[in-house]
């Protein structure tokens, strides 16, 4: 079987990401690409020796395709998302899914109703040290789970889209579903027990929250406007804590230091020092010969296989699991006294 598929907005997701993964499949041919900056378009073709590009998804060529991949600015996602559904056609999304979550809601059942896949592109988890993260997790070597901390530093100098001022919330919309959805992957629900923010007009500078869990505590912290860029996403175990580090693809795993003596402490440090090191090493390999994909390598291949008839395949990025996380974003952002209605698209 072999898949036509195109690519609308070509901006440095679909570039960096979307197009590299789906190159690297056999069973995906990329007939061309759409995006309303037709230099943008063309270059992008080019570049990746596509045979059609285009400003609308009305070009003739565009009749062909069996899929469509959306790395548009969120506000566009919906429009986007029916016009697949309406077309027939396959759909994988880019995060954060649709807003309002109401609307996320009919999407996913009128592609459920049609037959189609629709996924979400919850990338990190699938990453290779988020493989092993989860691995770890629910294998219960890990031992059970007693908390999980998230959290994101963001200097607002490194590279960020045009757009993002222009999201309920700003930056927060358009980055908190990677964390949300690690920490649902966790609980296995999504339901914000807490949220206390600081807003500058309707965008998040800072916030916290917590989420409703019989056993496990779990919590965000994100700050805007910090001096470095950081996410970190903790598991907090019986046996050992097991620390991802989301932007270098890192996973350290300290075990449980006991009584906490010299030589606990001495090996602690070790495993942290030598883990890092480590990962920094094998992701840096990757980086510099951009092949560190963070896992949209596997969601793509899941996006193929659940089109194939595999749907199991879709489990933690299906567009009901992107529905949950925009539905908790919803939730956060009316609590912290957010205007959460989406913006029109750019």
């Amino acid at each position: 079987m072999t898949l036509n598929v195109a690519s609308i907005g070509v901006g440095w997701a679909t570039r960096e990401r979307h197009l590299p993964a789906l190159k690297g499949d056999e069973r995906i041919r990329v007939i061309g690409v759409i995006d309303r900056h037709p230099e943008r378009a063309e270059a992008a073709a080019r570049d990746f020796g596509l045979a059609h590009w285009g400003t609308s998804l009305d070009e003739a060529w565009v009749d062909g395709i069996d899929c469509l991949t959306i790395g548009t600015p969120p506000p566009a996602h919906a429009q986007y998302v029916r016009t697949a559904i309406e077309r027939g056609w396959h759909c994988l999304c880019e995060k954060p899914f649709v807003l309002p979550a109401s609307y996320a809601a009919e999407l996913v059942e009128a592609a459920r109703s049609a037959g189609l896949v629709l996924a979400v592109v919850h990338n990190f988890q699938f990453s290779r040290s988020g493989r092993r993260l989860f691995e770890l997790v629910e294998s219960g070597r890990l031992g059970e789970v007693e908390a999980v901390y998230a959290f994101q530093l963001s200097n607002p100098k490194r590279r960020l889209p045009h757009w993002y001022q222009s999201l309920p919330g700003g930056l927060f919309l358009d980055e908190a579903p990677h964390l949300l959805y690690l920490t649902r992957r966790i609980l296995g629900r999504l339901e914000p027990r807490s949220v206390d923010a600081r807003l500058a007009g309707n965008e998040v500078r800072d916030l916290s929250a917590t989420f409703e869990h019989e056993s496990i505590w779990a919590s965000l912290s994100m700050s805007f406007n910090a001096s470095v860029s950081e996410w970190q996403f903790l598991v907090v175990g019986e046996n050992a804590v097991a620390a991802l580090d989301v932007f270098r693809d890192i996973l350290v795993v300290v075990p449980n230091d006991g009584s906490h003596r010299a030589r606990e402490i001495l090996r602690s440090s070790g495993r942290m020092v030598a883990g890092h090191i480590a990962g920094v090493a094998s992701s840096g390999v990757r980086l510099v010969g951009k092949r560190l994909q963070y896992g949209n390598d596997e969601i793509v291949r899941r996006f193929v296989d659940a089109v194939e008839g595999r749907r199991e395949r879709l489990r933690w990025m299906s567009g009901e699991d992107g529905q949950a996380v925009v539905a908790a974003i919803e939730q956060i952002l009316t609590r912290a006294g957010v205007d959460a209605t989406p913006a029109t698209a750019a």
